[in-house]
């Protein structure tokens, strides 16, 4: 608990810090005496991108409309608490995700505030490439194939996505230039 004090940066009363404590203790919700920011996040639906194992990153594609029940059932959306608020950002498959989760739970009150900050990584001249052409091209490019050896292996693009240092060719972004892009 004195973790979640310090994260939450609130200086909370004696009382509420016994309830938060047992709210840890016993994963359950507790009225505490200050308001309480909860954040959930979600991962747009499913795309042709998706579908095809393609890069994504900034190209604007809808979600397969007929596949959004199937996956609200599989991530457990029903569980998720009223928002004040949804924010997505300008991609259009996180606008439409959004519609639909809305759609789906409900919430046809639940205002839609467009982000640019939220937009997924540029993968610059990867974007739209299948993730075997993408591993291709990326295999061409000698320097980078010294600077990141994992790129010769079977799981060279899951290593890619999460290297914090990579930046992906044709105007991308590192993850680093991406987090740093998201900073309000």
């Amino acid at each position: 608990p004195r973790e979640i004090w310090k994260l939450r940066g609130q200086d909370y009363s004696p009382e509420a810090k016994r309830k938060l404590g047992e709210m840890v203790e016993k994963r359950r919700p507790v009225e505490l005496e200050k308001p309480v920011t909860r954040v959930s996040v979600m991962r747009h639906g499913p795309t042709t991108f998706n579908k095809e194992k393609r890069v994504q990153g900034n190209v604007d594609t809808d979600i397969v409309p007929s596949d959004s029940v199937p996956f609200f059932e599989k991530i457990g959306a029903k569980n998720t608490p009223k928002p004040d608020v949804i924010v997505v950002s300008s991609l259009k498959r996180s606008r439409q995700t959004a519609e639909a989760l809305k759609q789906y739970l409900g919430w046809p009150d639940i205002e839609i505030v467009v982000n640019e900050g939220f937009n997924e990584k540029k993968w610059g001249i990867m974007e739209g490439l299948t993730h075997a052409q993408a591993r291709d091209l990326l295999l061409q490019d000698e320097k980078l194939v010294r600077k990141y050896p994992y790129l010769a292996t079977e799981e060279a693009l899951k290593t890619v996505w999460e290297d914090p240092k990579f930046k992906a060719p044709g105007g991308g972004e590192s993850l680093g230039g991406e987090d740093a892009r998201e900073q309000p």
